[in-house]
């Protein structure tokens, strides 16, 4: 028979005060964000890029996306 003798939240609030305290350390996740829509993910494999986007499916995901003007034509020329 095991009998507790002493006060269980003890252990609690010490874990909570060091958590608050920043007890810890800052790691960097690697991944990629989607310039269309904003979607952050990690892959599977961190070696091969991904074709889509999972989140709007989108094939342009690396590349940011070009505003033009009202004027301006799509293709440079005048």
């Amino acid at each position: 028979m095991f009998i507790y003798m002493g006060n269980p939240y003890k252990s609690i609030m010490e874990k909570k005060a060091q958590m608050e305290e920043g007890v810890g350390e800052r790691i960097l996740i690697l991944g990629h964000k989607c310039h269309r829509c904003g979607h952050a993910w990690r892959p599977y494999d961190l070696e091969q890029s991904p074709i889509v986007c999972p989140k709007c499916k989108s094939p342009y995901w690396k590349n940011p996306k070009k505003l033009f003007r009202k004027g301006d034509k799509k293709n440079g020329k005048n």
